[in-house]
């Protein structure tokens, strides 16, 4: 007698269960919120954050949202949105917190990344969905950026969103939704200013040059596409010129547009300044980073198969570090609109490195974690001492669980453990979060103290 027998298929847990009809993407901001919220107790620092909340008092007060003032003196260095999601922040959380504005950088965090995922997981496959988000947000820049009260995350964010709106009304050869491109452009604009136009106006005109498929700026709606972008422009200048009149309009366009960019009153920096500092804002993926963005430049100049995505992320990182290095005033931070480029690069070639080459780059990156850590207890910086012994902590510990990954559990496994390295100081410093306010001079905001800018 023979015996039926029933085929064993393996359980997945996620196919087989409730949880398969709840898409993935919709736990990306639950998992923000959760890594970010031991922070919650974190006061503002003197140098720019408080100043922020001074200039989002002082609109309340004068009942005027475009037109502003910092101790007495007209402010005109950012357009007016963020201070209005300060003062919407204190609104409904009826007082200034550091993680009541974070909320809302999380929020249009999550609103990329959900769009990104998206977008490359129909483009190439789930895998590679994730672990650019992953890389994206784990990098140092982004996520500091994601947890500090500063508007550069908007502007990065709404960046990253009209150029991947723009590439794929390409791909489509479909541009009726092009409009939207240049709402995002325009939402960057109110949020950092012609920094916010730049970049992806730029990148649009010049991939026209290279790209497979020919297109001109008409069939694309640019034109009409600049007039919604002026109307985002008007939106501020207008009634700040009614307002104040020529006065605003030397502040604008002489002190801080020509002024900023030609001949800066702060933050002087030479020219090759972000060539050496760019690799540091995405660690810890910074070997891989280097290496993908060497071999697909390489493999672009050699004329070799590459794809229209990869020469469209090509330009967008070295256009925007070609124009931010033109200016002579410089900030690390102003290198956030090319960390997201640099992610989804790093992860589309993460694939096709051979399996030698993986191992040169893992250990490459493992040496740097604990040469770092080492040379981290002689650091004596003012910003740095309070995170010193939680940083030292971390990259010694996070190295060497993530050598003992790729070791014993795989390659993959030891690389994405790399990535939890500031979820896991930002946990650490959570515990200590009242040691580190003190220890950074950081406090709440106080109607009667008067506040002087921080240099």
């Amino acid at each position: 007698m023979k015996l039926t027998t029933k085929k064993i298929t393996k359980f997945n847990f996620y196919k087989n269960s409730k949880f398969s009809k709840i898409k993935f993407e919709y736990f990306i901001p639950i998992v923000l919120i959760i890594i970010t919220l031991p922070l919650f107790n974190r006061m503002f620092t003197q140098r720019n954050e408080l100043k922020y909340l001074y200039i989002a008092q002082n609109i309340i007060k004068s009942k005027n949202p475009f037109v502003y003032y910092l101790s007495g003196k007209l402010y005109t260095d950012k357009p007016p949105l963020f201070f209005w999601i300060i003062i919407f922040s204190k609104f409904i959380f009826r007082n200034y917190y550091t993680y009541g504005i974070v909320i809302f950088n999380i929020f249009i965090e999550s609103f990329l990344l959900i769009k990104l995922y998206r977008f490359l997981q129909i483009k190439f496959d789930k895998n590679i969905a994730l672990m650019s988000i992953f890389i994206t947000f784990t990098g140092i820049l982004q996520y500091i950026s994601v947890i500090i009260v500063r508007m550069d995350i908007y502007l990065s964010c709404f960046i990253a969103l009209s150029l991947l709106n723009f590439f794929e009304c390409y791909e489509k050869n479909d541009y009726q939704k092009n409009w939207i491109t240049f709402i995002y452009i325009g939402f960057a604009f109110l949020f950092k200013g012609i920094v916010g136009l730049l970049t992806p106006l730029l990148v649009i005109i010049l991939f026209k040059f290279i790209s497979s498929k020919k297109y001109s700026l008409k069939e694309t709606g640019f034109y009409k596409g600049l007039a919604i972008i002026l109307a985002f422009v008007l939106f501020w200048i207008i009634p700040a010129y009614i307002n104040l009149g020529n006065i605003f309009i030397e502040e604008v366009f002489f002190k801080q547009l020509f002024g900023r960019v030609v001949k800066t009153f702060v933050h002087k920096r030479p020219f090759y300044y972000y060539f050496y500092t760019l690799p540091l804002t995405v660690f810890p993926w910074t070997v891989y980073a280097v290496y993908s963005v060497y071999k697909s430049t390489v493999l672009w100049i050699k004329k070799k198969n590459i794809s229209d995505f990869e020469k469209f992320l090509l330009i967008w990182i070295f256009l925007t570090l070609f124009y931010l290095s033109i200016s002579s005033s410089k900030l690390v931070i102003y290198l956030l609109p090319i960390e997201t480029p640099i992610g989804i690069l790093t992860a589309m070639n993460y694939k096709k490195i051979s399996f030698k080459t993986k191992n040169i780059l893992f250990f490459i990156t493992f040496s740097i974690f604990i040469i770092a850590s080492i040379v981290m207890i002689f650091s004596n910086s003012r910003d740095f001492i309070p995170f010193k012994m939680i940083s030292i902590f971390s990259l010694f510990n996070i190295g060497t669980i993530s050598l003992l990954l790729f070791c014993k559990a795989g390659k993959k496994a030891g690389f994405i453990f790399l990535g939890l390295l500031f979820p896991i100081v930002t946990f650490v410093a959570g515990f200590n979060i009242n040691k580190i306010n003190k220890m950074t001079d950081a406090r709440n905001y106080d109607s009667n103290y008067i506040y002087i800018e921080k240099k």
